[in-house]
């Protein structure tokens, strides 16, 4: 009797898939501790990605749509109840940020780290509260603080950033800042004000439609190439789907001499970022 037939693989329009027998794709499961796929993936998954990996197939390829199920962003009751301490909010100010203690009292986990000489002392937080006068004179003396958040935007793009300033919102620093910024807030707001955008911030740092797309159009400006994009978003949606943030394959990219500085730099970001310490659980 001949084995029964499968139903196409899904594509995207690269190529039309075949019908593949069960006795080839049993084949193909035999074989696949030898391909370097993760073991954590549910089996039939891992069978189908190496099947299409060794046809040369893109549709094998997750993207965010996927994500049904998985991409709920939290309310703001959960974070007030839950998540407050577990997101690391980095203080970019060359003065001591007033605010800090009673935030502190609320919940967050607030670190000042003054002001930064180079951009990667921001990788390990989910937000970033950018001071716009006093700091970042080592990138650009006239626009400061502004010149930070750009910087920090196109190069983290995982990273949720609050400007804050004291000056006029007309003034040039504060302008510029809210092309970049997620959210501008007045130094000298209140304790209400305060909780309410870093609970919204909270709320986008963790909201994995949100950030792919942040991410996908840095690396879009970078002109990355749409093979190597669609590997990105594969592994991204796959590690939040199955709750194991291996990244090999964004690693690989990382390690690799044609990357870019710019390209391993937001990946780096992407590994490192809110999204897979929390919901990853890494």
């Amino acid at each position: 009797m001949r084995p029964p037939s499968l139903p196409p693989l899904r594509h995207t329009g690269y190529m039309h898939g075949p019908r593949i027998s069960a006795l080839f794709l049993g084949r193909f499961r035999a074989s696949t501790h030898n391909i370097g796929v993760h073991s954590n993936y549910p089996k039939e998954d891992i069978t189908m990605r190496l099947l299409a990996r060794k046809l040369g197939l893109l549709y094998s390829y997750q993207t965010i749509d996927d994500l049904q199920g998985h991409d709920q962003r939290p309310q703001k009751s959960a974070v007030q109840h839950n998540l407050r301490s577990k997101i690391k909010i980095g203080i970019i100010d060359d003065k001591p940020f007033d605010p800090a203690r009673n935030l502190r009292n609320f919940g967050y986990d607030i670190s000042e780290i003054g002001d930064v000489k180079n951009l990667s002392e921001v990788e390990k937080y989910a937000i970033i509260l950018c001071d716009l006068m006093g700091v970042g004179l080592n990138f650009d003396s006239d626009l400061q603080g502004a010149t930070l958040v750009r910087e920090i935007r196109r190069n983290y793009p995982a990273i949720m950033i609050g400007a804050y300033s004291g000056a006029s919102s007309s003034s040039k620093n504060v302008q510029r800042s809210k092309i970049y910024a997620d959210k501008f807030i007045v130094k000298d707001a209140d304790n209400e004000e305060w909780t309410d955008h870093l609970d919204e911030l909270i709320c986008e740092a963790l909201d994995t439609k949100n950030v792919w797309f942040r991410i996908r159009s840095s690396l879009v400006e970078q002109k990355i190439g749409t093979k190597l994009l669609l590997q990105i978003e594969d592994e991204y949606v796959r590690s939040i789907r199955y709750k194991k943030a291996n990244l090999d394959s964004i690693h690989n990219i990382i390690s690799s001499k044609n990357t870019s500085d710019s390209v391993r730099g937001i990946l780096t970001g992407l590994a490192s970022s809110a999204i897979f310490k929390l919901i990853v659980g890494v």
